[in-house]
């Protein structure tokens, strides 16, 4: 959490950069949380892409800790801010779905 509020109180305050999120595998799942977290918390929303992530719809709702994810992200909706690349191939990739927020 406290890097992507960093990330996104540096981007707001040069108008000239834009932030863009990006990661592969378990990077991927990374950026497309903070991507949630900062369209939950922050009311804002930048361009995600992941390649063959590891669903972060999923690990939002089925990680259990004290410190419920769900505070800080909502996998329920749908977050057109994140596009993900899967290979047609790749068994983990299509079983946990292409849609975010629609699967688990």
């Amino acid at each position: 959490k406290a890097i992507a509020d960093d990330l996104h109180d540096q981007a707001a305050s040069d108008n000239a950069r834009s932030l863009l999120f990006s990661g592969h595998s378990q990077g991927g799942t990374r950026a497309a949380l903070a991507s949630m977290y900062l369209r939950k918390k922050r009311s804002v929303s930048y361009s995600t892409v992941t390649f063959a992530s590891t669903g972060a719809q999923c690990v939002a709702r089925l990680l259990h800790s004290d410190a419920s994810m769900l505070d800080d992200v909502d996998p329920t909706v749908t977050h057109t801010q994140i596009t993900e690349y899967v290979h047609v191939l790749d068994p983990w990739g299509q079983g946990l779905g292409l849609e975010v927020g629609y699967q688990c």
